[in-house]
């Protein structure tokens, strides 16, 4: 086996989203980081730090360009990928990691300590 390009991250990745578009690849991870690189040489592009605990989900609408994340600490933030800016905060009622979807201007959540769908309007 052979070995690419390390992530970066000083803790085991829990989520990874590939943008072949644009040759990118997102990770998450308990470090409190997204990290965007080239996949095609390993390149760090970006480095995402604006949380205060664990990222435990990531989503994209490429045609957007947005990136979600969800952390442990209950927030939900949106963010512009093309200028890296947070653009959007949302709170949840837990701490759990949150499984999430974009789809128009909407977001899907399902708390991981719930039986319910959470639905928000994005701006």
């Amino acid at each position: 086996m052979k070995i690419l390009f390390e992530l970066g991250h000083t803790k085991a990745p829990r989520q990874l989203i590939v943008d072949s578009t644009h040759h990118l690849l997102y990770s998450c991870s308990a470090d409190r980081k997204i990290i965007v690189h080239n996949f095609l040489n390993g390149t760090i592009i970006y480095e995402y730090k604006e949380f205060e605990k664990a990222v435990t989900n990531i989503a994209m609408n490429q045609q957007q360009h947005l990136l979600i994340a969800s952390s442990l600490d209950g927030l939900i933030k949106i963010f512009n990928t093309q200028t890296y800016e947070l653009i959007q905060q949302l709170t949840t009622s837990t701490s759990q990691s949150i499984i999430s979807m974009i789809y128009k201007n909407n977001l899907v959540c399902i708390n991981k300590s719930h039986i319910f769908l959470n639905l928000f309007y994005l701006y």
